[in-house]
């Protein structure tokens, strides 16, 4: 038995010595992608991603020192929900307050139409970049069945001319009709694609992803910690 004992030890010492060698090999290689999922799953910091927000719609004060990114389509029913819930809220404490400038940017996928409201989008910000906040409550405000086609100029521009005077109703149909901004529209969704986004409402804190966007104290939360590093 004592023989049988010593031979077991041996064994378990060079298993040890084995997966000890092979860890550190692993460590060696891959360590630090393991390393920041563990920061991931932990909730701590996250990689960050470079989101591009020159020439979007923003509001709020652009030297603000945090940024937030909002990825959505208009006919998609939780970036409603984004609008009505949590807008509101950033807007009050953050926006208003030049602690936070929210930034749009198209991610049209949920059909044709959705193309066809990011362009009326497009046309009006190009006009007032400001009145484009007021199509971004409205187009929410009037959102039909995601199932059916209702994102329409037909349907679209009489809520513009009747809710935003400001813009030239007859110069937004007729780019509508020509589509000007589908190219752009279009490189706007590749352009999400590329960050491997897997639907909307997408939102970025200062590149900082937050897993659940319709979560007001997990944004806060992010917002927050942004900054105290300012």
């Amino acid at each position: 038995m004592e023989t049988m004992s010593k031979k077991n030890r041996k064994k378990i010492d060079m298993q040890s010595l084995t997966f000890i060698t092979i860890l550190l090999v692993f460590i060696g290689l891959g360590g630090f992608v393991l390393f920041q999922s563990f920061l991931s799953d932990s909730g701590e910091e996250k990689q960050r991603v470079n989101v591009d927000i020159q020439n979007q719609p923003a509001i709020g004060d652009a030297n603000a020192p945090v940024k937030v990114v909002e990825f959505g389509d208009f006919k998609c029913p939780s970036c409603k929900n984004f609008q009505e819930l949590i807008y509101p809220l950033l807007k009050k404490e953050y926006i208003d307050t030049g602690k936070v400038q929210l930034v749009f940017r198209n991610f049209q996928f949920l059909g044709e139409d959705s193309i066809t409201a990011a362009m009326i989008g497009k046309s009006i910000y190009t006009q007032n970049p400001e009145a484009f906040w007021k199509y971004y409550e409205l187009i929410y405000r009037h959102q039909k069945d995601e199932g059916t086609v209702w994102a329409t100029p037909e349907y679209i521009l009489p809520l513009v001319k009747k809710n935003i005077p400001e813009i030239d109703i007859n110069k937004t149909s007729e780019e509508v009709k020509n589509k000007k901004y589908k190219t752009e529209v279009e490189k706007d969704n590749e352009y999400a694609r590329s960050l491997q986004l897997s639907g909307v409402p997408a939102v970025f804190v200062n590149g900082m992803p937050i897993d659940n966007p319709l979560d007001y104290r997990e944004l806060k939360n992010v917002i927050e910690k942004e900054l105290e590093k300012k």
